[in-house]
């Protein structure tokens, strides 16, 4: 994990304690890891080329690489994975040929901070017309985890007290919102 990688790192840079690098040798840490390119390393490198796969097959139907953190690709909590690799970076850990890659497919290294809550569950919903062809999420729909059909029923609910923000009707409108 990053903890061991970074635990490599610091060795690597002469910049482990040697009394941790005394410990972690005498309970039989392996000093060559996921950064290594031994053979018993493929499994290894064809599941990270796997998460590669699945952030590009994200990006296909968002047409960003800007992956919300709970969110799930096949079974995968794709989220989790990219955060872990802005993570790797920031730490200086992540290898040079994987950034390279993410760097091709557009990947963000830091987070929108003006993305709102509300931006989150828009972009949710456009997933869910992206899969449906359409906005009529049913009531009690839950997508990766979330009550969206729920949050949908509480746009309108604003909408029709005149509470929903000018902006944010214009982009439910404009992505085939019906206001029932």
């Amino acid at each position: 994990g990053l903890w061991a990688s970074r635990q490599r790192a610091l060795k690597n840079t002469n910049s482990l304690q040697k009394n941790r690098e005394d410990a972690l040798q005498e309970i039989g840490f392996q000093w060559e890891g996921s950064s290594c390119n031994a053979p018993a390393n493929i499994s290894y490198e064809m599941k990270w080329n796997g998460w590669l796969n699945l952030l590009k097959k994200y990006k296909s139907v968002h047409g960003n690489c800007e992956v919300p953190f709970n969110h799930f690709e096949d079974g995968r909590n794709l989220g989790l994975w990219a955060s872990r690799q802005r993570a790797l970076k920031k730490a200086n850990l992540l290898r040079k040929d994987r950034e390279d890659d993410l760097k091709k497919i557009g990947f963000q290294w830091e987070r929108d901070r003006n993305s709102t809550p509300w931006e989150d569950w828009f972009n949710l919903l456009n997933s869910y017309k992206n899969t449906h062809g359409h906005c009529n999420v049913p009531r009690k729909h839950i997508e990766n985890g979330r009550k969206l059909g729920l949050w949908l029923k509480n746009q309108r609910a604003q909408q029709r007290r005149n509470a929903l923000l000018e902006g944010r009707e214009y982009l439910l409108n404009k992505l085939g919102v019906v206001w029932i």
